[in-house]
């Protein structure tokens, strides 16, 4: 079931409104967390690595991206490359990371709430795509510049 409410509507009338679990992180939500402190920074850490290992476990795009990764490392490494291109060659690859990983979240909310078709489904989930599409390409780019800097200066 879908419910088409706001934010501040739902926060006001949360028990009026609503009777699923909410996705909002209200002030009266049951998903606030409650840990302050070095414990707050522990279970935000817990969340990161859950999350990792959880896109790594079901999204093949995103093993093909980290095997990439840690392929290039090596060249990134081992080119005779001045220090801020290696940098750089190495940001660009943990963009596409990064980016694959917001794709994933985008993706698992639309599932979440658009089970079935919904045209703005569809354009939340082109625009992800989208955004590992440039950021892949950008890493392309920058790759495909630092391999001619080295072998054809």
């Amino acid at each position: 079931m879908i419910y088409h409410v706001s934010y501040r509507y739902y926060c006001k009338f949360n028990s009026l409104v609503m009777t699923q679990e909410t996705p909002f992180n209200c002030p009266n939500s049951e998903m606030k967390s409650e840990k302050r402190g070095i414990a707050r920074i522990t279970a935000a850490c817990r969340y990161s690595y859950d999350g990792l290992l959880s896109t790594f476990k079901n999204e093949e795009a995103f093993r093909q991206e980290v095997i990439a990764f840690f392929i290039l490392l090596p060249a990134i490494v081992l080119l005779p490359l001045p220090q801020w291109m290696k940098w750089l060659l190495f940001s660009v690859n943990m963009v596409v990371l990064i980016v694959e990983l917001l794709n994933t979240g985008i993706e698992a909310v639309v599932d979440l709430v658009a089970p079935d078709f919904a045209p703005l489904a569809k354009q939340a989930k082109d625009a992800g795509s989208a955004a590992v599409f440039v950021s892949i390409s950008l890493a392309s780019a920058t790759w495909i510049w630092a391999v001619f800097l080295v072998f054809w200066k």
